[in-house]
């Protein structure tokens, strides 16, 4: 009976990716909205913290000075980069260098330099079809984060060329809808209680509401342009898993239930945090699914505890260290 279940349940997924692809490419959506552009220009950094660096790189497609903020290794040695990108506040409060997500101790003896763009509240670190007028700004971060950050990291510290991306909550999707369709700039990537299955209603209606909800007077439409458009194909890694057969992933995710620890704080009065935590939950058991019947492997945590706290990212991060520091040739 349970052989039988499970042939089931593949059998579903094959066929949800096959139908999701199907119907995505029968409207077009096979072209990315990302654009070719000049790589950014490092305007300036400044150490913050101990070994933590504050970088500052102009984006020409976004015509703006960007924030990063850089924690180093201890001899600011020849290292690889790993890429953080932040949730729903996109670094603006909830910086990976905050004490919270336990980043700053974690790394302080690990050689790496761990980058956090900062300033991308609302925005799922995509690229956008128009210029928001709240945000006050078109974003552009696909294009940021893979042709104009990277050189300006590498001009500015010691790197070996080899790279990770990790995101969670709100980037924990993009991260590797990247890593797939930059394979050749990122060697792994990682999903912290994130959504990695993102082009059905559903996950469109919860992506548009958190924006909106997150940023009051932000367009939706302006970075999807639509239920039906090339974005959501784009973004969405369950749709890409033959671009990310081969390459070392992470996921994680928990059914919801507040603890501390892993959760830095006492989440019990916040229910919605538990209730997004198993929409993460979810959502990734459904990318599982279908990589499971696509062939395409992957490390998972399922996390016993956590109501989508920064604790909780924290804990993800450091299970997700081990595959992360063999992919880019480091300790």
């Amino acid at each position: 009976m349970y052989r039988k279940e499970k042939r089931m349940r593949r059998h579903f997924a094959k066929t949800l990716v096959a139908a999701t692809t199907a119907l995505a490419v029968g409207f077009g959506l096979n072209a990315a909205p990302a654009e070719a552009a000049p790589t950014g220009k490092l305007v300036s950094k400044r150490w913050i913290g101990n070994q933590l660096m504050e970088v500052k790189v102009y984006s020409p497609s976004m015509k703006r000075t960007i924030t990063n903020q850089v924690m180093t290794p201890p001899n600011m040695g020849r290292a690889p980069v790993f890429y953080l990108l932040s949730g729903m506040y996109g670094g603006n409060g909830d910086q990976w260098s905050h004490p919270a997500s336990g980043a700053r101790k974690f790394f302080r003896n690990k050689n790496v330099y761990v980058v956090n763009p900062l300033g991308a509240p609302s925005t799922y670190y995509t690229d956008w079809y128009r210029e928001d007028r709240t945000l006050g700004y078109k974003p552009m971060w696909e294009t940021y984060l893979t042709q104009e950050l990277p050189p300006a990291i590498a001009r500015a510290f010691k790197t070996t060329g080899r790279n990770a991306i990790a995101g969670y909550s709100m980037s924990a999707g993009t991260a590797l809808a990247l890593l797939a369709h930059h394979g050749k700039l990122y060697d792994a990537g990682a999903s912290y209680s994130g959504c990695p299955v993102s082009a059905n209603p559903l996950s469109q209606l919860v992506i548009m509401n958190s924006m909106i909800l997150n940023t009051p007077g932000v367009n939706p439409l302006n970075a999807y342009a639509g239920f039906i458009s090339p974005a959501w194909y784009h973004y969405d890694p369950a749709l890409h898993l033959d671009k990310l057969r081969g390459k070392p992933i992470f996921l994680s995710a928990s059914l919801g239930k507040p603890k501390m620890p892993p959760d830095d704080h006492d989440m019990r009065k916040q229910p919605d945090k538990s209730m997004v935590e198993f929409g993460a939950y979810l959502c990734t058991g459904l990318f599982r699914g279908m990589a499971n019947a696509a062939g395409v492997k992957y490390e998972y945590f399922n996390q016993p505890y956590g109501a989508h706290s920064f604790g909780q990212f924290g804990q993800a991060m450091r299970k997700s260290w081990p595959m992360i520091a063999r992919a880019l040739h480091t300790r």
